[in-house]
């Protein structure tokens, strides 16, 4: 029984060690893409970052289910955290003094230089848009007894991917383009976010699906205090 049990606890701390190095990836890539935009037609464009974006909030969603709000909330300060840490070690690094004649050095600056600025005018984004997802998720997980998960996972991912777009695209673009061009690319996003978190929902309701069934992990949140500072 002891070994049993063991078993158990071990697939759960590799499971979420999984989701949670997986949030972290697609988190830093849509911080290193948010500068460049791809032309989807003619008259379309969108912010790369998106591509990679909804993934945070799927995998957010997984951990918050399954694990319960902690560790949720401790997923987003854990990105938040890493991207600071990736930010300012590449930039201070770029800045270090190169060969005059090595061109490649000045395309790390025109890359990498603006992830400054991502990682001072994010965090509110990433704060109100994250924490608005995982509470909502898991409130009417306690709701619902557990029910409806893709339901409550496309909410509440829409919600938060909502709330965050604004709030990101519009301080990472301010000063840079003009409000109009700003307010294209809110609505835009949003709207690509909206897509394929609808288009792509059902990928997290078969991993949650088969992680509740075959390994019976499925934390309730019934006492957890709520407040994102607190770990």
């Amino acid at each position: 029984m002891e070994k049993i049990s063991y078993s158990h606890t071990d697939i759960s701390k590799k499971i979420l060690l999984l989701l949670t190095s997986l949030y972290v990836c697609f988190d830093l890539a849509s911080d290193l893409l948010l500068y460049d935009l791809a032309k989807v037609t003619t008259n379309l464009v969108i912010n790369s970052s998106a591509f990679c974006y909804t993934f945070t909030y799927f995998i957010n969603d997984i951990i918050t289910e399954l694990f319960g709000i902690r560790d949720g909330k401790f997923t987003v300060w854990l990105g938040i955290f890493c991207d600071w840490v990736f930010i300012w070690l590449v930039v201070a690094i770029i800045s270090l003094p190169s060969p005059t004649n090595f061109e490649p050095s000045g395309c790390y600056h025109i890359v990498l230089d603006p992830m400054i600025r991502i990682s001072l005018v994010e965090v509110p984004g990433i704060v109100i848009g994250r924490f608005i997802n995982i509470y909502f998720l898991a409130r009417t997980k306690v709701l619902l007894n557990s029910r409806f998960f893709w339901l409550r996972s496309i909410l509440s991912s829409c919600l938060g991917a909502v709330v965050h777009t604004i709030l990101v695209d519009f301080f990472v673009w301010v000063g840079i383009t003009s409000f109009s061009t700003i307010i294209s690319i809110i609505f835009l996003n949003s709207l690509i976010n909206i897509a394929a978190i609808l288009l792509l929902s059902w990928a997290p309701f078969l991993i949650v699906y088969f992680i509740k069934n075959k390994l019976g992990i499925d934390e309730f949140d019934y006492k957890e205090k709520f407040n994102p500072f607190k770990l």
